[in-house]
């Protein structure tokens, strides 16, 4: 083997080690799930020469990555220990099968089993799924999302453990597709629509883009349907009183993360912070509580963070500095 060969599996192994132990970036975790998608069905039995030609061409596809808006993939499962041994076979870069199963035990991807893909995106991340059925799922950052691998004949069942997701359904009258977020069920035949379910913060919310929706709540065994939504209608809930409205949404509000514009309408201080860490992966630290009356309503698409702090500016002003991926604001206390 060649010195340059040489160099190149070490870049790779450690390529391969930051996938593994889940510090991969998106561009870098892109490549390599692309890489399974396009072996997932070819055996593996391949030269030393071929196995290098592999390597070189994984790693100039993560050299030559672009960052898109959302990334796309079909059913790409996160049972990790498949795609572990396939990387020791194929590139043989000295990867035991010890080292690779320590990963695998703790990773929190582990918890899964094998009847369910569990797919969760990262903050700053935005990710485009398309399901068995054809139905495309778009999630946003910070969202942890199950789906079985193959629907039953009955139903088309899907889990939205906790963050937001534009589903973009395909109609089939005689298979419901139903969304379970904690004790909340989202019931469609075909029809697009936004759900963002927020444990910690207590909220969930439903909107309807096309078609109709029935939400139902179910306690102990009994189900409550509380809303059937149609077409610029959405739904409200706070899981921890228990309350909820129906209200009109905006087509360009339910939409807007999908279509990679971050919108603000009437955010104070604390939304900021939040839509600001998701949607560039930042660490947001308030210099004040984030009370007060100080609002923002703006809308930016494809800008960078500096570019949005600067006109973020010019509706209240503030001071910010930023330093790696850490942002602190120096927010005012606004009457």
């Amino acid at each position: 083997m060649y010195i340059g060969q040489y160099m190149e599996i070490r870049q790779l192994e450690k390529l391969f080690t930051k996938y593994i132990s889940g510090n991969a970036s998106p561009i870098e975790r892109s490549a390599v799930d692309r890489w399974f998608e396009q072996t997932e069905k070819t055996e593996v039995v391949l030269t030393p020469a071929e196995r290098n030609r592999i390597a070189g061409e994984l790693l100039q596809r993560t050299r030559l990555a672009t960052v898109l808006p959302f990334r796309e993939t079909k059913a790409v499962s996160y049972t990790m220990i498949r795609p572990f041994l396939r990387i020791a076979a194929v590139l043989a870069i000295g990867i035991s099968v010890v080292f690779i199963y320590r990963y695998f035990s703790s990773a929190p991807v582990a918890e899964q089993t094998s009847a369910y893909h569990i797919y969760q995106t990262r903050k700053g991340e935005r990710v485009l799924l398309t399901m068995p059925d054809s139905s495309k799922i778009w999630l946003n950052s910070a969202t942890r999302f199950r789906y079985p691998a193959a629907f039953n004949a009955k139903t088309r069942e899907v889990f939205l453990d906790s963050g937001e997701a534009f589903f973009e359904v395909r109609h089939k009258a005689q298979q419901p597709f139903i969304v379970h977020s904690g004790n909340l069920d989202t019931r469609v035949l075909g029809t697009s629509f936004n759900i963002s379910n927020d444990p910690d913060g207590h909220q969930f919310a439903v909107s309807v883009n096309t078609g109709r929706v029935s939400v139902m709540r179910i306690d102990r065994k009994q189900r409550q349907v509380l809303a059937l939504l149609s077409p610029d209608q959405g739904l409200v809930l706070n899981t921890l009183t228990g309350k909820y409205k129906t209200r009109a949404t905006g087509m360009l509000m339910q939409n807007a993360w999908k279509d990679n514009m971050l919108l603000f309408k009437d955010a104070g201080f604390g939304e900021i912070k939040r839509k600001l860490e998701n949607w560039y992966g930042l660490t947001v630290i308030l210099q004040r509580p984030a009370g007060g009356n100080c609002l923002f309503t703006a809308r930016f698409k494809n800008k960078s963070i500096s570019e949005v702090l600067r006109s973020l500016q010019q509706i209240n002003d503030f001071k910010y500095r930023m330093k790696g991926k850490t942002l602190w604001i120096d927010n005012p206390p606004c009457n």
